[in-house]
């Protein structure tokens, strides 16, 4: 898959589940459910992060084995103080998400 937006290629982790997916190149995000992969939303304002985790990796929890398909970065403040962490989302072959 390409991106409408700058032509990079997309890659989707989540299969029938993804509604939406970010282009690596162009940060756009991009409409899953529409095999044309319509612009949902440009950004300007960019600023990458990239997870310590790469996506596509896949690790054992017990006996299970997922694979980190999503990231990002959330934030939240109290007064002056900023807090922030990274959420993955982990998918198994069995079950649709788990977290």
């Amino acid at each position: 898959m390409s991106c409408p937006n700058c032509g990079a290629a997309v890659e989707m982790r989540g299969f029938a589940h993804t509604l939406s997916v970010v282009c690596p190149s162009c940060l756009s995000v991009l409409d899953a459910t529409d095999p044309q992969f319509t612009i949902l939303q440009r950004f300007h304002g960019k600023q990458r992060f990239d997870p310590k985790i790469p996506l596509g990796s896949r690790g054992k929890i017990g006996e299970i084995v997922y694979e980190v398909i999503g990231f990002q970065v959330r934030e939240s403040g109290v007064e002056e103080d900023t807090f922030s962490w990274d959420e993955y989302l982990l998918s198994i072959r069995t079950r649709a998400f788990d977290i």
